[in-house]
């Protein structure tokens, strides 16, 4: 596992929210990306390790 104690200033924080727009609704977020589901995976396709 990756040491994060570097980020322990910044874990807990709120997510800081836009203050000049509206955030974008969840169901039209998951539209934006869903093209990207159609893409291989990396390791997808690839043949088991023996």
């Amino acid at each position: 596992m990756e040491d994060v104690s570097k980020y322990a200033d910044i874990i807990g924080l709120p997510h800081p929210e836009p203050k000049t727009r509206r955030r974008m609704p969840d169901a039209d977020r998951a539209a934006q990306f869903a093209s990207f589901a159609a893409l291989p995976h990396p390791g997808q396709d690839d043949p088991p390790e023996e």
